[in-house]
């Protein structure tokens, strides 16, 4: 997704973690709802209200939405009035007893509000290969899987993260408050978005798988 422009889109992010994703897009111009358990909505909310000055008000909105509960997907449908253009999912299967709720929403989401696209990525470097496995037959048996990128992503000696293809991410800065900065320069627009998130992370080696959902 490049920058907003006169398209702006409605996203829903799930398991947005620290919310750099679903930060970056909304500093892009999009709209997105970051949904998280409910006991790592303060860690999000924290990093949304550090990136005021990136993201228009408004554009970045959280709640909580447990994965497979039918009210908390109605509730965030609801949140965006029923318009879902996009769902994305970052570094959310590394568990294999989490894996058939997310489908479970993944598929919930599809059905109700027919996104143009639904994008998966997850890391294959921390070797949770049962994960991994049941993600693979549970999505393949709802969605055709696309997978335009498959790289590597490593960390170089000056500690910068190398991304094949079209992805370019630099390393973290030190951020007040014991945070961080992450800067994506996104390809449709060549332009660079820093966005803080609230706790620091350290950079590993990684394989990266990114898939695109399209329901059967």
């Amino acid at each position: 997704l490049g920058s907003a422009g006169d398209s702006r889109l409605h996203v829903v992010e799930l398991g947005a973690g620290q919310g750099l994703v679903g930060l970056t897009l909304a500093a892009l111009g999009h709209f997105v709802l970051l949904t998280e358990h409910e006991s790592a909505l303060p860690l999000l909310q924290g990093s949304i209200a550090a990136n005021t000055d990136a993201v228009e008000a408004g554009l970045a909105v959280s709640r909580a939405l447990g994965w497979g509960i039918s009210e908390d997907i109605q509730a965030a449908i609801s949140t965006l009035d029923g318009k879902v253009d996009v769902v994305v999912c970052a570094d959310c299967v590394y568990d294999v007893s989490l894996v058939h709720p997310l489908v479970q929403t993944l598929r919930s989401l599809a059905t109700r509000c027919a996104p143009q696209r639904i994008v998966v990525a997850f890391d294959r470097a921390i070797g949770r290969e049962l994960a991994y496995a049941e993600f693979d037959k549970l999505a393949a048996s709802h969605f055709t899987l696309v997978m335009p990128l498959q790289g590597r992503v490593c960390e170089d000696e000056g500690g910068g993260r190398q991304v094949p293809n079209d992805a370019h991410v630099t390393a973290p800065e030190s951020g007040g408050l014991g945070g961080r900065h992450d800067s994506v320069t996104t390809p449709s627009s060549d332009t660079t978005t820093t966005v803080a998130t609230a706790s620091p992370s350290r950079l590993h080696k990684a394989s990266v798988s990114l898939y695109y959902l399209e329901p059967l």
